[in-house]
């Protein structure tokens, strides 16, 4: 399991969130393009990295404009989301106060379910306030995350 692992061994695993959003994107025929930072690509040395404010290196992968405009980051799991307290926060912000009126949208890919759907930022955050999710800490970092099953998210296919 990816979350096991050091940062340095995950960036080098393939990245199947990023591609599956992409696919999905141009299946909806929406205009998109990179947005924030990516770590495959962009190298800059962890000591530098960590001076970027959090809002910077939390910025989503994508911008979308569809029926309105949309920020979309890419996240992937297995059986359980593990989304990180910070990003949370972060996300909280992104989701319509940094650009009035855009939102955000996780696009989450599960490689257990080989199966990513798109979902509102602000119906995820409802789920974790009322369903208490375990938090629980990276090994690597000591960061918290909550734990969330992917049959929470993915309701449509229960």
């Amino acid at each position: 399991m990816s979350h096991q692992l050091t940062f340095k061994e995950r960036i080098n695993i393939t990245d199947y969130a990023d591609i599956e959003c992409k696919k999905a994107l141009e299946k909806k025929g929406v205009y998109y393009t990179k947005f924030g930072f990516d770590h495959r690509e962009c190298k800059i040395p962890s000591k530098q990295w960590f001076k970027f404010p959090k809002m910077l290196r939390a910025a989503p992968d994508f911008i979308v404009v569809a029926d309105k405009t949309w920020f979309v980051e890419a996240k992937g799991c297995s059986s359980s989301l593990r989304l990180k307290i910070d990003d949370y926060h972060a996300y909280d912000e992104w989701d319509g106060n940094i650009i009035k009126g855009a939102g955000l949208l996780l696009y989450i890919y599960s490689t257990d379910l080989n199966y990513g759907e798109f979902v509102v930022f602000k119906t995820l955050k409802k789920k974790i306030l009322l369903n208490c999710y375990p938090v629980e800490q990276y090994n690597d970092n000591s960061k918290e995350y909550y734990l969330i099953p992917i049959g929470d998210i993915f309701e449509k296919r229960n």
